[in-house]
């Protein structure tokens, strides 16, 4: 597994467009990147943590505010 990824590989491994990942750091659901530029990194872990929002908004239906609270408590495992 890579140590860093590229908004590119995000959105790729996701199947989310780069502007949603964007988006949802914006929001203060995912944290933002490593570097900053064109050539952002994020950490790898942050792929588990986008596919997590992905499946709150998509499979349970939450809103941001409740995935928001929710990552703020939960541990490394539950959002694995």
């Amino acid at each position: 597994m890579l140590a860093e990824l590229t908004l590119s590989d995000l959105a790729a491994a996701s199947g989310l467009q780069a502007r949603t990942i964007r988006s949802w750091v914006a929001q203060g659901l995912l944290p933002g990147p490593l570097t900053r530029g064109p050539f952002a990194r994020y950490p790898a872990d942050m792929l588990e943590r986008v596919l997590a929002v992905r499946a709150m908004r998509e499979v349970l239906g939450m809103p941001i505010p409740a995935i928001r609270q929710e990552l703020l408590v939960a541990s490394a495992e539950q959002i694995a």
